[in-house]
């Protein structure tokens, strides 16, 4: 299983991760990037991840890293 951390405080609202992975992410009404939920996220979470400017987003395989 995929797990997704997004860093809302390093989170600027660029859209770059919305626009390369719309299954998976999604800017909020607030303008912050978030995973869209109930979704099996394909190899494009990993690139959106590895694109986003600000370092913001983490793909772990299995249980999230502890914060």
């Amino acid at each position: 299983m995929v797990q997704v951390e997004i860093d809302r405080t390093l989170c600027i609202g660029y859209g770059l991760c919305a626009r390369t992975a719309p299954r998976s992410l999604r800017l909020a009404a607030d303008g912050i990037a978030e995973e869209i939920p109930d979704v099996t996220h394909g190899e494009e979470l990993l690139e959106a991840a590895l694109t986003c400017p600000m370092d913001a987003i983490a793909v772990y395989e299995g249980e999230a890293a502890a914060a």
